[in-house]
């Protein structure tokens, strides 16, 4: 009889889904597990808490492992000490990169974690395989394994209270090694409504940035799967996936040539399937212009990335990173929207050597670069990321604070027993030369452009400042200036944005922990009381209820500048009303299904197919034309969609804004 092994990437789900995609990492490493001992074990895959409860009530795993991310680190070691408890002679594995990187907190770790009987550092494949192959030579016998204190490959272990380590194994160069868990079946139950599949053309990242967990030498090298067998995943996928989304897990990708021949062949399969709509991918720090050519192959399906994380050089040299230069983000820009393709800027707030001026204008050059989609991130100090060192912090001086990761909590249930679980981080919230005051400016910056640029919600507008010299940072910084200390209808988005910043910090992450752990305090998080994720919450919330007042903020403070600048005259006037209008009735309530037809004076029908890149005059109509607005087919379908994967509560559809295209669910103009 085959041993059982199960293999849990789990996911918290007391506020919709935490972690949205497959289990990709955790599959790997099963796949090939089973291929090295065929005859010798079988292998089951979970992500979700209550599907793995189910088997463990009916099946004793003689080897439980568990993915460790910031997401589930806390859920794993709940579901890995009831495991322990009920059968001490389970092995429990853990592997992934929520582990540290100092030598002595790595020991600390493991003792505060004794439900953990290994940790496999890095790479996963072939160290799990080593570890199983020890475990059935000693029949499972862990404390006769942990005796012998083995020096088991990639391995770490707790014996006689100190750690023991074993040697670092050798990354796999020939990714095909590992077989797909696609076409193993392994993955056939999570293609469902709300899981994204996965797939990987590329390991390793050549880049040393520090707030990274692959910024190690380790990942340095970059190992590849085949083509064919991208491919195959790919045809496998289609035909069975039920989310508009594909992800593409590579670190750079579209930064080699051998992701152009992947895109060249996937071009030819999204025709064929037409799926996925969009791919979420992390495009590559340089080669832009090959980046660009697996864009324009994949019809904007695909955004183009300018994760810049900051323009300030003092920045950039502490975490070791270097950007491509303004002239090619912006040619990046321009060619993204020529294809209907979003371009992504990434800035993160708090890095070592930030300031309030630099962050400001980090985010401004992005804007002014021409990025539709500019997200600001906040600096977690991930356990192994250079930045999170003794010797980083040392240098580096930072106050950190540690909150609540937005959805990663949940009531659950094991062997009759109900538990709760949440995941913490520790973020830097302020150092010696940016105040906590600071930093919450900063902040509030982080949302006005969420809620006045990004998802091109302006986008018209901008391009008629931009034909009159006036360019997106300056309207976003005036709509900045207005919106802090004149807020004109978005009070209480701002003052609830940033009272929830402030509220959900803890000084320590013991006592964080401690009040986790009283009685209804979770479900305070489940109802959405606490634990938001307030960028996303309060975008929403301006986005679904405030549309309106939205565009009275922006277009007010268009007037200004365009009077500033001695062009705002009758015809402008003329077109900045007609214009107000045209965009309000393509975006309020966008999720819901209306029609409406209205006289303009102006063929926005024309300015929209030019993406408003031509002088509006020029397309003005004296005796006026009736235009059509509405969903077409194929949004409606799109936006069922998203709403069955996220959920049109308040949160949900706050993801439905971060995850999809959503310029692409603006409705359609049409003349009558």
């Amino acid at each position: 009889m085959k041993v059982p092994i199960s293999f849990s990437d789990l996911t918290h789900t007391g506020k919709g889904l935490a972690s949205s995609t497959f289990p990709l990492g955790v599959s790997y490493v099963a796949s090939y597990a089973l291929k090295k001992f065929p005859e010798e074990i079988s292998a089951e895959i979970f992500k979700y808490p209550e599907d793995f409860a189910n088997y463990l009530e009916k099946t004793n795993p003689k080897i439980a492992c568990f993915s460790n991310y910031a997401w589930n680190s806390n859920l794993s070691c709940e579901f890995a000490k009831r495991i322990k408890q009920k059968s001490p002679g389970t092995i429990t594995v853990f592997g992934g990169p929520d582990y540290p990187l100092d030598h002595d907190k790595q020991e600390e770790f493991l003792l505060s974690h004794p439900e953990i009987d290994f940790y496999i550092v890095r790479e996963g494949e072939q160290a799990f395989s080593e570890l199983l192959k020890t475990a059935l030579q000693y029949n499972f016998d862990v404390n006769n394994i942990k005796s012998q204190k083995s020096i088991l490959l990639s391995c770490h272990y707790i014996q006689d209270g100190k750690i023991v380590r074993g040697t670092p194994t050798q990354r796999l160069s020939n990714l095909d090694e590992i077989p797909s868990p696609y076409l193993l079946g392994l993955m056939d139950k999570f293609f469902d409504e709300k899981l994204m599949p996965l797939i990987q053309g590329t390991r390793g990242c050549p880049f040393s940035c520090t707030y990274c967990t692959e910024g190690n030498d380790y990942f340095n090298q970059i190992a590849r799967f085949s083509k064919k067998r991208a491919i195959d995943e790919f045809d496998y996928i289609a035909q069975r996936a039920k989310v508009p989304n594909l992800g593409i897990v590579d670190s750079n990708f579209g930064m080699y040539l051998h992701d152009l021949e992947l895109c060249n062949s996937l071009s030819e399969k999204r025709k064929k399937y037409n799926w996925p709509k969009f791919i979420d991918v992390s495009t590559g720090k340089n080669q832009k212009k090959r980046t660009m050519e697996c864009v324009e192959l994949l019809g904007g399906a695909m955004h183009l990335g300018a994760s810049v994380q900051s323009t300030d050089h003092e920045v950039l040299k502490n975490i070791k990173r270097q950007n491509i230069s303004t002239n090619e983000m912006v040619e990046l820009t321009k060619f993204a929207e020529t294809l209907g393709a979003n371009s992504q800027g990434e800035v993160i707030l708090a890095l070592p050597g930030d300031t309030k001026q630099a962050h400001f204008k980090s985010v401004f050059d992005l804007l002014d670069a021409g990025v539709n989609l500019s997200r600001t991130y906040q600096l977690i100090l991930l356990p192994a990321s250079e930045v999170s060192s003794i010797e980083s912090r040392k240098k580096y001086p930072m106050q950190t604070r540690f909150r609540v990761i937005p959805y990663c909590f949940g009531d659950y249930n094991l062997y009759g027993e109900q538990f709760s679980a949440a995941e913490t981080e520790e973020i830097c919230i302020s150092s010696n030369i940016m105040s906590f005051e600071d930093y919450l400016d900063c902040r509030s910056l982080s949302l006005t452009a969420e809620i006045f640029y990004n998802s091109q919600i302006l986008g018209e507008l901008i391009k008629f400042l931009e034909q009159n010299n006036i360019t997106p940072s300056k309207l976003v910084g005036n709509i900045h200036e207005s919106v802090t200390k004149n807020p004109q209808g978005m009070q209480e988005i701002y003052q609830g944005f940033l009272e929830e910043n402030k509220r959900d910090l803890w000084e320590s992450r013991n006592d964080l922990k401690k009040f986790l752990q009283q009685p209804g305090i979770i479900k305070r998080y489940e109802l959405g009381e606490l634990g938001k994720n307030e960028l996303f919450e309060y975008k929403g919330k301006a986005f679904f209820e405030k549309m309106r007042e939205l565009h009275k903020v922006a277009f007010e403070e268009a007037r200004k500048l365009l009077k500033q600048n001695n062009s705002l005259d009758e015809q402008s006037e003329n077109y900045l009303q007609e214009l107000h209008d045209f965009s309000l009735l393509r975006k309020q309530s966008l999720l819901s299904d209306k029609t409406e037809t209205k006289k303009f004076h102006f063929d926005f029908v024309t300015l929209l197919k030019d993406k408003f890149d031509s002088n509006p005059f020029n397309h003005s109509v004296s005796e006026g034309i009736d235009i059509k607005i509405s969903h077409s087919d194929e949004q409606r379908t799109l936006i069922e969609d998203y709403l069955t994967q996220y959920s049109p509560s308040g949160s949900g559809l706050g993801r439905i804004l971060q995850k999809a295209h959503v310029p692409m669910l603006y409705r359609k103009a049409l003349t009558v």
